[in-house]
């Protein structure tokens, strides 16, 4: 019989390279989020508290060719990939996130080294994880 703990790590499933959300999909090899009519690139890497990915929000929103369909879809897709409350924000509490042991496990290896890959990425998403402390 699995455990807790198996079935729940299981449950963590890696996304794929060119996922979409709307016009934004993911390109794993460089960890960003690509809008398909302008090429802009928003950087998962550098998430690694509220802040960073708040700017990252509104610095598309104040983009002209932004439109209120394609700032959702980055918002749900910033959500799928980094499972914002639960790391960033849970309770109210802000959160140190380390954005690329998060983007190990949830996005696997990048398509030109899956033949290279020799080791696990990890065991699930509380890696990366601290309290901020004020």
């Amino acid at each position: 019989m699995e455990s807790f703990y198996d079935l729940a790590k299981a449950a963590i499933r890696q996304l794929d390279h060119g996922k979409q959300w709307g016009k934004w999909s993911l390109d794993s090899s460089t960890q960003c989020l690509v809008h398909a009519d302008t090429r802009y690139e928003v950087g998962l890497r550098e998430m690694t508290t509220c802040g960073h990915m708040l700017d990252w929000i509104m610095q598309v929103a104040s983009k002209s060719w932004c439109s209120v369909e394609d700032l959702g879809q980055l918002v749900r897709a910033i959500d799928e990939i980094f499972w914002v409350q639960q790391h960033f924000c849970y309770g109210g509490s802000q959160q140190q996130v380390d954005a690329v042991a998060l983007l190990a496990n949830r996005l696997g290896p990048p398509p030109q080294q899956e033949e290279q890959e020799t080791t696990s990425a990890g065991d699930g998403m509380e890696e990366g994880i601290e309290t901020m402390e004020e």
